[in-house]
């Protein structure tokens, strides 16, 4: 499953780690937890004209109590920040598998509230 880890990452909530990779951070709030994930552009699913999670982790979210997903994603000039609630990633999320990795979540950015930090 995931394992999180008792320090910070990047000074803010626990550290998500899956096989090895950081996937990004937890931040407790008061009803549950927001996670927040690193992207870069180059991970944008042009055929689906979105952002991908691996769902086994999105599952164990759920059953933890995460209620947002925030999506960072960093690009040569600016960041973009994709917030969403993670019942939006269940109900709307395309499954995607390709044989090198775990089955995905493709979550449209039309499901998303999006903004932009220069």
């Amino acid at each position: 499953m995931v394992e999180l880890l008792d320090k910070e990452f990047g000074g803010k909530g626990k550290q998500v780690i899956w096989r090895g990779k950081k996937l990004g951070y937890l931040i407790p709030e008061k009803f549950g937890y927001t996670f927040v994930a690193l992207k870069k552009k180059e991970h944008f699913f042009w055929q689906y004209l979105g952002y991908a999670l691996n769902k086994q982790m999105l599952e164990y979210f759920k059953q933890i109590g995460v209620k947002k997903i925030i999506l960072k994603v960093r690009g040569k000039k600016n960041t973009e920040i994709y917030t969403s609630t993670i019942d939006k990633w269940f109900n709307y999320g395309i499954t995607y598998r390709h044989p090198n990795y775990e089955p995905q979540l493709v979550l449209p950015i039309k499901y998303m509230e999006a903004h932009v930090i220069k």
